[in-house]
């Protein structure tokens, strides 16, 4: 399905990567190095094209593959980490590389880390440390009102989809399977997003609840069960000369009135990947 670059965008924010408080450390501390069984970083060309696939974990286990991608963004994959959790004093998004990989057979996403991990340390002199650091973040937490929805239980119907009042219909959902999906629509100047998820932990909201602060949220609600929920939420302005009220209230109401959740803003420490040294270009395949 082709969308508008302006939806693009946006879908692309509401799955970015997940924001987590630690990073994922290297496995060669404790165990043999373990490396991937093909590897080839080249400078990308203009007919490069943008993004990544495959990988342990998709439909494609044994091959990854990263077009147009920065060191920033390869130090991102390896320790699991978002931009803001990656310190330099040079610059690392200068160059773009083209990165193919083969994996063994079953390795697991850790284990990819570690091997991605070892080889910017190879091909980049990548050298690094772990700090922790604080940084403006949001907490997301249970309503003092109190939670508006019930832990989800396999085989049994998610709660009712609540009837579409303007824009496109909700997003269907496969029956009884974890999943999670948004839609995104235009209303008057506003953009009005709609989530619907089934059978996941509440965490998940952590990486799909985009804010125009763009700040990091983690979930501290103490809630470990799976939750089946809708939530429908508005952002943005009225369009010039337009006195049109937003079609659903901003994410932070949206979350306690339909969901009995919280955005609290806090400073939190954050596992932070200080990057000491390295190439500005990979060493020759």
């Amino acid at each position: 399905m082709r969308l508008a670059n302006q939806n693009k965008a946006t879908v692309a924010a509401l799955i970015g990567l997940s924001l987590l408080p630690a990073v994922v450390r290297s496995e060669a501390q404790t165990s043999a190095p373990v490396t991937f069984d093909a590897a080839s970083i080249r400078q990308s060309t203009s007919k490069s094209v943008r993004g990544s696939e495959g990988g342990p974990g998709s439909k494609s286990p044994t091959f990854y593959r990263y077009g147009q991608a920065t060191l920033s963004d390869l130090i991102g994959v390896a320790w699991n980490v978002s931009s803001f959790q990656i310190v330099s004093s040079a610059p690392l998004d200068r160059e773009s590389f083209d990165v193919s990989i083969r994996l063994p057979e079953g390795a697991t996403k850790e284990q990819f880390r570690t091997m991605l991990q070892n080889l910017l340390a190879e091909r980049f002199s990548l050298k690094t440390h772990i700090e922790s650091r604080e940084y403006p973040a949001y907490e997301l937490v249970v309503a003092k009102s109190g939670l508006k929805m019930k832990e989800a239980v396999p085989g049994e119907p998610p709660p009712p989809t609540p009837k579409a009042t303007t824009g496109p219909d909700w997003p269907d959902l496969p029956v009884n399977q974890p999943t999670s999906t948004a839609r995104v629509f235009f209303s008057g100047g506003y953009q009005v997003t709609r989530l619907r998820v089934q059978l996941e932990p509440l965490s998940i909201l952590s990486r799909m609840l985009p804010r125009e602060d763009r700040l990091p949220v983690v979930d501290k609600t103490g809630l470990t069960g799976l939750y089946s929920f809708s939530l429908e939420y508005s952002s943005g302005s009225p369009a010039a000369g337009s006195d049109e009220l937003a079609p659903a209230p901003d994410v932070f109401t949206a979350l306690k009135e339909q969901l009995g959740l919280e955005l609290v803003r806090e400073k939190l420490p954050f596992d932070t990947v200080v990057v000491e040294s390295f190439n500005r270009l990979p060493t020759e395949n």
